[in-house]
């Protein structure tokens, strides 16, 4: 499953989940924050992991254990059911199965 795809999915799943519950992330103004902090000579760097999982059970425990779970739990039962089906449908397209994450690491100058 591509990050797009998963993100797609997560987010279509999304407005069934009651305010304040099961959120993965909010926006993050990372360049504002550093600047406001005083950092100068601020920059963006991406880093893109890509890692193997033998099966799509493997990729649901890691992602419980690593976030997700928020977000599985505050989903109604019928929708938690309908989302890990088409999760393991777009998995069963994949073979090898692939989680590709991404993150974003900032580096600034500090006056100080």
């Amino acid at each position: 499953m591509t990050a797009t795809r998963a993100t797609a999915l997560f987010r279509e799943f999304q407005p069934l989940i009651p305010d304040g519950q099961g959120r993965l992330s909010r926006p993050l103004d990372a360049e504002g924050l550093l600047s406001d902090a005083g950092f100068t000579g601020i920059s963006e760097a991406a880093v893109e992991q890509r890692l193997p999982v033998p099966d799509a059970d493997t990729l649901r425990d890691w992602g419980l254990s690593h976030g997700a779970r928020a977000y599985f739990d505050a989903l109604p039962a019928d929708a938690r059911a309908e989302f890990e089906a088409r999760v393991r449908a777009e998995l069963s397209t994949m073979d090898p199965i692939v989680f590709a994450a991404g993150s974003h690491l900032w580096r600034g100058t500090s006056a100080a």
